[in-house]
């Protein structure tokens, strides 16, 4: 399958997922987080200010700048684009709903404004989902292989629900995916443009979340190996090439932070708050990353205990990604263990892990892949199962909202937010999360029209979900097609 074959078969991925994620759009913010972006995005869009005024007051709290994610703030720019037009004939589109009188003002939460542009991670979450297929082709998996990794990727892991919310994390994935396809390639075939789109991606995913810079630690020796023996000069100009753009986002990222703060240094967060004091604090946060009931990624996300064989068998076959994926991983883990706050607060699943994801599922579809051209049946089969299994967990993170969850832990089991509760089963999602169906309305946006604007809402809903459901019925039947080979390269 050629080039432009695989173009085709990422473009109709995208598609299939996007229809997907709007599908199961809940339409509303689920974190303090993205309320405070969002009306953050909207001030320097609509004002070219970095101040909120009126302020976010959301609880004891009174925001006046945004402390979060830069780049995702700018990532709204184009959805902000296509509101303008809207937004001059309704002003309050570009105002901060603000009401001093109340605590945690609805208008917050769930606004007209934010429904307009809360397509945002859906699309990004589908690109990562294109950008998956065509990695795994890189890596010698078979078009179909490549389909299913981007598929179990897109509605078998936590991406399917993190695709709903407003956190950072799936931009960041989605640049990280993009930084080992570029680098893997610059490896490979050693073109400078590579090499500078590597620093590109690389120096846009610091700006979203700044912490992942500690992966530049593995990345840096990574290329130094493998471009050693291209010559000292060809050596010095290519990691050159990634250097400048990573220099540049963290130049970037200091003024950014003068211009809201007043201090290139000061980052919105205390430095106290960032990492604990012991050693042991560490472990419990690594052990809370992999296997608490609360956020362990290897329970959220089960095609996760794959990718450990998966990843092995890149690196055994000396394959430039296996060693970069492997360094990769357990750092980023390494980094949020060391968060006192590991569990990442009121989020589902493992939050601070989402960018991981990309990453795991390739590595875990090329176990099986591998086992499939070996004629080890076993291992599709084991692989089907965990895909299936994901599938019903992301659903989870779907139909029920995590901030509801969160509120009847702490009311009905009475626990408070600590380290602590991420280890109780009973305050798990998965499983006392499925009991709120029974009691609170379903998490989907298309299915609560009728609570907007009564019976014209339910019919608008069922138009848009009749478009939705045709376009992803089209884009699945021609991802088989060009499978089957009935679609010309």
């Amino acid at each position: 399958m050629g080039a432009v074959h695989d173009g085709r078969v990422a473009s109709l991925i995208g598609v299939a997922l996007f229809a997907y994620y709007l599908l199961i759009l809940g339409g509303h913010h689920y974190s303090i987080d993205g309320i405070v972006t969002f009306q953050a995005a909207k001030q320097l869009w609509f004002r070219q200010s970095f101040l909120l005024d009126p302020p976010v007051k959301w609880g004891p709290d009174v925001v006046l700048v945004n402390r979060f994610s830069v780049g995702f703030m700018l990532a709204y720019f184009p959805a902000l684009a296509l509101m303008t037009p809207l937004a001059h004939w309704m002003p309050s589109l570009r105002a901060t709903p603000y009401d001093p009188t109340l605590a945690r003002n609805p208008e917050l939460y769930g606004n007209l404004a934010y429904l307009l542009c809360s397509w945002l991670n859906p699309l990004i979450t589908a690109l990562t989902g294109s950008l998956v297929f065509l990695l795994s082709r890189r890596l010698g998996m078979t078009p179909a292989w490549a389909a299913i990794a981007a598929l179990t990727y897109g509605v078998a892991s936590p991406a399917a629900a993190y695709a709903r919310y407003d956190f950072s994390q799936p931009l960041a994935g989605l640049l990280l995916a993009a930084a080992v396809y570029a680098l893997i390639d610059a490896i490979r075939h050693g073109r400078l443009r590579s090499f500078v789109r590597a620093g590109a991606w690389l120096g846009a995913m610091i700006l979203t979340r700044p912490d992942l810079g500690v992966l530049i630690a593995w990345i840096g020796p990574w290329l130094a190996a493998g471009v050693r023996r291209s010559g000292l000069r060809a050596a010095a100009l290519r990691l050159s090439a990634v250097a400048v753009s990573v220099l540049a986002a963290a130049a970037l990222y200091l003024l950014t932070n003068h211009a809201r703060f007043g201090d290139w240094t000061h980052t919105g967060y205390a430095a106290s708050t960032l990492f604990p004091q012991s050693r042991w604090e560490v472990l419990e946060g690594a052990f809370g990353l992999l296997v608490s009931p609360g956020h362990g990624v290897l329970i959220f996300y089960p095609l996760a205990w794959l990718a450990v064989p998966g990843l092995h068998r890149l690196v055994k076959e000396h394959h430039p990604a296996g060693a970069l994926c492997s360094g990769l991983v357990p750092a980023a883990l390494a980094l949020y263990a060391a968060f006192p706050i590991w569990w990442a607060g009121w989020s589902w699943g493992p939050r601070f892990l989402v960018p991981l994801l990309p990453l795991l599922a390739v590595a875990a579809t090329f176990w099986a892949f591998r086992g499939w051209q070996r004629r080890l049946r076993w291992r599709t089969g084991l692989f089907a199962g965990l895909a299936v299994l994901g599938a019903v967990i992301s659903w989870n993170g779907v139909l029920v909202d995590p901030v509801l969850h969160y509120r009847w832990v702490q009311n009905a089991l009475g626990l408070p937010e600590t380290s602590a509760t991420q280890f109780v089963p009973a305050a798990s999602p998965l499983v006392s999360g499925w009991g709120l169906l029974a009691t609170t309305p379903v998490d989907l946006l298309l299915l609560r029209t009728g609570e907007f604007a009564g019976r014209p809402g339910i019919v608008a809903g069922a138009l848009i979900a009749s478009v939705l459901l045709g376009g992803l019925f089209w884009s699945a039947r021609g991802i088989l097609e060009a499978l089957r080979g009935r679609v010309s390269s």
